[in-house]
């Protein structure tokens, strides 16, 4: 099916190329555009369904991780982290969408997506799951950061705990990569619910565990992705392209709602653009910007054309991420809304009365602009903690494209293009993604609690844990070769 679908891109590409034709939509000659509106829309056994419904080769999930050479140093002395990239470890990623639903009455089909990841023994070289690394223990490090917000009692109370559910010995976790990335690290709670302190914490985690958090019996697995095996229960909405071909894969509905309640209520951070980034509408010549919504980030991502170039022969047109898209909030105002307001002034945790009293004055005089404006990000970041729930912050990896301060914490990070950017290559008369590399990183900020004994000494500033990169590309004849 891949090579089917190669080589009708091919002919379409060879039959414009040939009539000295550019690929916009009211040049193309009727007979082209009737084949290729004919070949994208998603109808109901057409071979652009069975594409839909299951990707006919893996896609290619690259993990780096950053190892912590230092990790005593850091937790102990204030030391700014030493950093090792590991990598990449590399797993075949299926994507599937089930439990398909046809609208005909707005030309839209609903699914579920599902994923599977295989680790790739082969393409990940002399790697392996059972290598052992050294990472920011984001369990400790993620519930303690929750706590200082809203509850001191919350957070001396996981304090005494952590002994009980962790082995570690400071707010660094050493793990192998496999139990880290899917299988997950074991959580000690084999506690009765009345014990304490240790019975208190796991009795919060069986109520409102996150995603990340796996239930074994009484005791947990935390890993970063293991929660991705699976189908998801966000049910998404997409046009079928039968009725407007340019319109195949744009999402309408993301879990039954035309728009997000991620983000500041009445913003457009809470519109859902585009498609989900494996497919796109025909006839893209002269389109300057590739809209794509992601679950995974709560909000739709705008990759701008930069320029045309080919593969194997084919020409493409190239889309890449460009600065605005993690522009803080203060120097991009479209990226105001993703300020993440911290909880009211009077829920954070703070023994001293006077200086709570005194926060409470001045939210009380404080616009919910101006709140989000104290609360952006640097250039090159964006928390996601509404829509994980968990206080993970978002950067292109090495912090390409962010703050220099962020890159001169720790030691060992080189932001490159090349290797750091988001592409996505279209051939322009189909609009198929010939090539993708989508390339993000996962960072926790590492701060200075006193009142808690992991954070006591440590250095402060984000720590980047890992980044990752989804690579697709479909094989195609090279046609100058036909």
């Amino acid at each position: 099916m891949q090579d089917s679908n190669a080589a009708w891109v091919v002919a379409a590409g060879v039959i414009l190329t040939a009539m000295g034709l550019v690929g916009n939509f009211y040049a193309v000659p009727s007979l082209v555009q009737s084949m290729v509106m004919e070949k994208v829309a998603l109808k109901e056994g057409s071979e652009a369904l069975e594409r839909f419904r299951k990707t006919p080769q893996p896609l290619h999930f690259h993990v780096y991780l950053f190892h912590v050479e230092n990790p005593e140093e850091v937790s102990g002395q204030g030391a700014r982290p030493v950093l090792t990239e590991k990598g990449p470890y590399i797993y075949d990623m299926y994507r599937e969408r089930v439990e398909l639903e046809f609208h005909d009455q707005d030309d839209t089909v609903s699914y579920l997506p599902k994923s599977s990841y295989y680790f790739n023994k082969d393409k990940s070289g002399c790697r392996s799951e059972s290598d052992t690394v050294t990472v920011i223990h984001a369990p400790i490090l993620g519930t303690a950061l929750k706590l200082q917000q809203v509850s001191a009692m919350g957070l001396g109370i996981f304090n005494d705990a952590v002994p009980l559910l962790f082995t570690a010995k400071n707010i660094f976790l050493t793990t192998t990569v496999g139990e880290l990335l899917f299988s997950g690290v074991f959580i000690n709670c084999s506690f009765p619910e009345d014990s304490f302190p240790a019975g208190a914490v796991c009795q919060g985690l069986r109520q409102r565990a996150p995603a990340t958090y796996r239930r074994d019996g009484l005791n947990f697995y935390f890993s970063m992705f293991g929660h991705l095996n699976g189908t998801s229960h966000e049910r998404i909405r997409v046009h079928r392209g039968q009725d407007d071909a340019r319109a195949v894969g744009v999402i309408t509905a993301v879990a039954g709602n035309a728009t997000l309640a991620t983000w500041r209520q009445g913003t457009p951070c809470n519109l859902i653009n585009g498609t989900d980034g494996t497919l796109f509408g025909p006839f893209q010549r002269g389109a300057t910007v590739l809209p794509i919504y992601t679950s995974a980030s709560c909000r739709s991502l705008y990759l701008h054309y930069k320029e045309d170039t080919d593969l194997n022969g084919v020409p493409v047109m190239r889309f890449a991420i460009d600065t605005d898209m993690l522009a803080s909030g203060l120097e991009y105002a479209p990226n105001r809304c993703f300020c993440v307001i911290a909880p009211e002034e009077d829920q954070q945790a703070d023994p001293d009365e006077e200086e709570a009293a005194r926060r409470r004055r001045r939210a009380a005089g404080m616009t919910v602009e101006e709140k989000e404006a104290k609360s952006c990000l640097p250039n090159g970041t964006m928390s996601l903690a509404p829509c994980s729930g968990s206080p993970v912050i978002l950067s292109f990896p090495h912090f390409y494209l962010g703050d220099k301060a962020l890159v001169d914490y720790p030691v060992g990070l080189a932001p490159r293009e090349e290797a750091h950017q988001t592409i996505v290559d279209i051939e322009p008369t189909t609009g198929i993604p010939l090539r993708a590399k989508k390339r993000v990183q996962l960072n926790m900020f590492l701060k200075k609690i006193e009142d808690f004994n992991y954070l006591a000494s440590v250095s402060e500033g984000l720590f980047p844990i890992l980044w990752m990169e989804e690579v697709s590309e479909t094989r195609v004849v090279d046609v100058g070769r036909q």
